[in-house]
């Protein structure tokens, strides 16, 4: 009976052990339980900030082309508002070039008119000297007087003419002249207002190329941004996919057993170090964790 009773009581303590222990395995399943909800959530909230960072990416990748668009249409009319102004000096140069040429021809035909209104004036000269000579013979001989006035008249009528002819040329010489000077003038005026306008074009092709070199600096620069944004997009991604994939794994692993505090801990060492899941439950199992 005492054997009975010792017996009984052993089972009892037993019985009452392996409650206790299953217990305790029911509390650390529950935690496990409890973590592995925790890991989850975890898990899925840097799921979620992944794909955020992705889609932050994407935007800024795709502001930066428009910007990049932006900058390109700018650098293409300031390009072409340089073309346009080198255009325009070039026309005003080769106006100006045409004005040069013309007041040369007019000062050659300028020249030609002096030239001949000084032969017009030495030729009255001549006619007056003639008529000075037919009439001091005319005094000296009276008897051919008649046959020498017949001939001065004809001489002086001559003379007259060709007076008159000589101060009509020099009539038209002399507004030739001034035409040709206030041509001149007028020519000068032009090729100043020429060279202004040539000078003022070579000051808006110097401002747009100042202009230019900032768009075009920061073109390169966003250039070399979208270049690198897929990159950097990219690495974002993979360090957030390994992330989620470790902690997966941990999750994983824990699931298979209860374990304690310290074994989850060597757990998500041993997945964060590289170790695969396999890998990492044969070592527990060898442990006996």
């Amino acid at each position: 009976m005492r054997n009975q009773s010792r017996r009984n009581k052993a089972s009892k303590a037993t019985v009452s052990q392996q409650a206790q222990s299953l217990q305790q395995d029911q509390a650390s399943l529950y935690s496990a339980l409890l973590d592995a909800h925790t890991e989850a959530a975890h898990t899925s909230t840097l799921l979620f900030e992944s794909q955020h960072l992705a889609t932050s990416c994407l935007e800024q990748l795709e502001s930066s082309r428009l910007a990049a668009e932006g900058s390109s249409l700018l650098l293409s009319e300031v390009s072409l508002q340089r073309d346009s102004l080198l255009l325009e000096r070039d026309v005003a140069r080769s106006l100006a070039e045409a004005r040069a040429s013309e007041l040369d021809e007019l000062s050659e035909a300028l020249e030609s008119s002096r030239q001949h209104t000084s032969a017009l004036s030495k030729t009255t000269e001549y006619l007056y000297a003639a008529n000075d000579w037919y009439a001091h013979a005319l005094d000296a001989s009276w008897s051919d007087r008649a046959v020498v006035l017949a001939e001065a008249s004809g001489v002086v009528s001559d003379a007259r003419l060709s007076l008159e002819c000589a101060r009509a040329l020099e009539d038209d010489a002399s507004v030739t002249t001034s035409q040709a000077l206030a041509a001149v003038e007028e020519h000068q005026l032009e090729a100043k207002r020429a060279r202004e306008d040539a000078a003022s074009a070579q000051r808006e092709v110097e401002q747009a190329s100042r202009k230019l070199d900032p768009a075009q600096k920061e073109a390169r620069a966003l250039k070399a941004n979208i270049s690198r944004a897929p990159q950097g997009l990219e690495r974002a991604v993979k360090k957030a996919e390994d992330k989620v994939r470790k902690q997966l794994a941990s999750a994983k692993i824990i699931k298979k057993g209860v374990y304690t505090s310290e074994a989850r801990a060597m757990a998500r060492s041993l997945v964060h170090q590289g170790c695969a899941q396999e890998k990492s439950a044969r070592q527990f199992a060898t442990l006996g964790l």
